[in-house]
């Protein structure tokens, strides 16, 4: 680039790297068979490597592709990971970024489930939106509403009827 005086000078490009947490997994369980996505806005041909707690993975723990990177961690070496939560990091030619991922263990995630009454989902991870209520409450709300105007609308009428 040429600045004001007419010298060259040569500026340091180091692009915006970010996961992009709607189209990646931040969860696993042990034994569940399926495997786990990071979608990074890292462009695909400066990709370098992979690492899972800063050491760095063999190519056939993962599968990697363009659409910026899609980076796929098989399912055969999450099975060997650890319960707990690790660093995932992408490198790049112009640098790193992580990101982490939850190993959960299948049987205390069973036994959670029918404790709880809550599902897990094996190998995704949803975004909590935070809306916690119930369908059935607002049916029962919309129910009594319509017995109230049916009421209104009787009693309305009845003493419409009364002064004629």
């Amino acid at each position: 680039m040429l600045d004001y005086s007419g010298e060259l000078t040569w500026l340091a490009w180091k692009p915006d790297l970010r996961i992009i947490l709607e189209l990646t997994d931040s969860v696993y369980v042990i034994g569940s068979g399926g495997d786990v996505t990071i979608t990074c806005s890292g462009r695909y041909p400066e990709f370098v490597s992979a690492a899972m707690d800063g050491v760095t993975m063999d190519s056939s723990q993962y599968q990697v592709k363009e659409g910026s990177t899609v980076l796929t961690m098989v399912s055969k070496y999450l099975d060997t990971l650890s319960v707990g939560s690790h660093t995932v990091t992408l490198n790049y030619t112009y640098g790193s970024i992580d990101t982490n991922l939850k190993i959960l263990d299948r049987k205390i995630t069973v036994e959670e489930e029918v404790t709880s009454g809550t599902a897990v989902n094996a190998h995704t991870s949803s975004v909590n939106t935070g809306d916690e209520s119930s369908v059935a409450l607002w049916l029962l709300g919309a129910g009594g509403s319509s017995c109230v105007c049916f009421y209104i609308c009787m009693w309305h009428k009845k003493r419409k009827g009364v002064k004629n």
